[in-house]
């Protein structure tokens, strides 16, 4: 009888595993593909932007042309290039790849895309709400990969993983801005409002889950990634 229990307990764990993998997996293709199409919409937008024809009343791009345009084209496939340098197949088969995209995640994505979006956020619509919000996670984006950057050049690879978790977490936050956004527009919430909201909720819970994780880990309930 006990046998019989271990083996449907073993069955139960095994099946169990399959579907969190399989959860896990599904997630990270949504999240790839998300990112994906931030990236390409955000290129095709401000490739050519021209801050005479943005009549938007909602924006303050069109007062910083070049700004916008460093921000987008820099930043833009942050975030894909980000959760790229978490495959394990990429590190161990082509670890030059990885370490190419690290240098373009560090000195486009982050020093140029970063820097130009953290200037635009003392300038953004919402008021001073929106702004705060902005700058910090522009502030903390540049902290959290220089630390990352710092640890990994020091050979201290585990740590560089830590801080490099919480860089891609706020990276991911122009994803779930654009995910949030329509969404509460679409559910009546006034634009400038929604705005508010998300200036905050792009990139609040992604750190918060992020340092989550990071503390399962060191708890020992979760096997580190390699």
């Amino acid at each position: 009888m006990a046998s019989q229990q271990l083996s449907t307990s073993a069955v139960h764990g095994r099946f169990a595993n399959r579907w969190r993998m399989a959860f896990r997996g599904s997630g990270v293709a949504t999240a790839l593909l998300l990112a994906l199409l931030v990236g390409v919409m955000a290129v095709v937008q401000y490739a050519r932007y021209d801050p005479l024809t943005d009549t938007r009343p909602a924006v303050n791009f069109s007062q910083h042309p070049t700004a916008i345009v460093f921000h987008a084209l820099g930043a833009s496939f942050a975030p894909l290039i980000g959760l790229l340098q978490w495959s394990t197949r990429l590190r161990k088969r082509w670890p030059a790849v990885h370490r190419w995209l690290g240098r373009f995640y560090v000195m486009i994505c982050v020093l140029i895309g970063g820097m130009a979006g953290l200037w635009l956020s003392f300038f953004a619509y919402g008021g001073p709400l929106v702004r705060i919000g902005l700058n910090i996670v522009g502030v903390l984006w540049l902290f959290t990969t220089w630390k990352a950057y710092a640890a990994i050049r020091a050979g201290r690879v585990s740590e560089h993983r830590r801080w490099m978790m919480r860089s891609v977490a706020l990276a991911l936050g122009g994803v779930t801005l654009r995910a949030y956004l329509p969404i509460l527009v679409i559910s009546s919430v006034p634009f400038l409002t929604a705005y508010r909201i998300v200036a905050w909720a792009s990139w609040v819970p992604n750190l918060l889950i992020a340092e989550y994780l990071l503390y399962r880990e060191r708890q020992g309930r979760l096997r580190p990634s390699r």
